[in-house]
């Protein structure tokens, strides 16, 4: 899992911890985000995240389906948007 911090397109939205999980067949077919229920995530939603390991890297993706949620986090399949 790589940590992320997560922030939905619309501005003055708050920045919140996450966490991209990585494929796992067979149990995932895609890649994943675990984030907090209070980001109010869903399928077709946009979320950029930024990531270090040696660099700085920022993502955007495209939640593709909600496939799990508690009180506190929710993990959805996310696909990596690659428009601008």
């Amino acid at each position: 899992a790589l940590p992320l911090v997560l922030r939905q397109q619309e501005l003055g939205e708050e920045a919140l911890p996450g966490l991209l999980l990585p494929v796992l067949p067979p149990m995932r077919t895609a890649k994943a985000i675990v984030a907090p229920t209070s980001l109010s995530l869903g399928p077709g939603s946009a979320v950029i995240t930024l990531s270090e390991k040696k660099n700085l890297r920022v993502s955007q993706f495209q939640a593709t389906s909600l496939d799990e949620q508690t009180p506190s986090v929710a993990i959805l399949s996310v696909a990596l948007d690659d428009s601008p």
